[in-house]
């Protein structure tokens, strides 16, 4: 697995990430028997801090992005 940050922003109060993840399709994920492709996927993740330490967290995966790569979900007909 590879995780690389794209982007990130700070404030006081908040931190924001924009990240890309790389990882091999080896085990069973909701049934869909592991293909052995590599795929990817970015996410977003936002943390609100207080005291110092993360209070909260906001995460956003591009999972329809790796449904698709792995065939568990079919692009629909134009």
């Amino acid at each position: 697995m590879s995780y690389k940050t794209l982007a990130l922003t700070a404030d006081e109060e908040r931190v924001a990430a924009r990240f890309l993840v790389e990882v091999d399709h080896t085990g069973d994920y909701l049934g869909i028997a592991p293909t052995g492709k590599r795929v990817s996927f970015t996410g977003m993740a936002l943390y609100r801090i207080e005291n110092g330490l993360i209070a909260e967290t906001w995460l956003h995966l591009d999972g329809l992005s790796f449904l698709g790569q792995i065939g568990a979900v079919v692009p629909k007909a134009a």
